[in-house]
């Protein structure tokens, strides 16, 4: 969950008295750990988990189909795999651009390596793998020198894994949602 600041500044100074701003910073700990409670998952093992939103498919021509969560949105295409945990086999984040351009991707506050698979109308163009994660400012950045339509984010070793190779075919389709 992305939270902005300056809001939350604000709605703190309006609401709660003076005196109790000391234990703001402690407040605002809850709230997000709140909040990642009710959106996500408590692992067996304590650990907090990201709950996987199916909203598109890859089917490759070899035949598995990826389950991918889509980054349809500036703000979710900002935020997209950082501070989640490791992605599971056979899925990932799809990254669809209109119009089609040129872009950059890194790994800043990513737990977990990637694999980032680069797609122009419907064929893999160019392939980054085994990303590693980057925790300190700067950080590298990763993309072919040419337009994509749209950008997939796969587990370290997925590629490889799936044979996923340049020139193969990347249809990806839209799950309906279900009411």
């Amino acid at each position: 969950m992305w939270l902005n600041l300056t809001d939350s500044k604000t709605f703190a100074l309006k609401h709660f008295p003076v005196r109790q701003i000391l234990i703001y910073p402690f407040c605002l700990g809850v709230f997000v750990l709140r909040s990642s409670l009710i959106n996500g998952e408590v692992a067996k093992s304590g650990e907090l988990t990201h709950k996987f939103s199916q909203e598109a498919i890859w089917c490759l021509s070899s035949g598995p189909c990826l389950s991918l969560e889509v980054a349809d949105t500036a703000q979710k295409k900002m935020i997209g795999l950082m501070n989640r945990p490791s992605l599971s086999k056979g899925y990932g984040m799809w990254f669809p651009f209109t119009p089609s351009r040129e872009v950059r991707f890194w790994m800043y506050n990513t737990l977990a390596p990637l694999d980032i698979v680069f797609v122009y109308k419907g064929f893999v163009v160019a392939i980054e793998a085994y990303l590693p994660i980057c925790v300190e400012l700067p950080c590298p950045s990763y993309g072919p020198k040419m337009l994509v339509d749209g950008v997939v984010e796969l587990a370290a070793g997925e590629a490889n894994r799936l044979k996923i190779q340049v020139g193969d075919s990347a249809l990806i389709k839209y799950i309906p949602k279900q009411i």
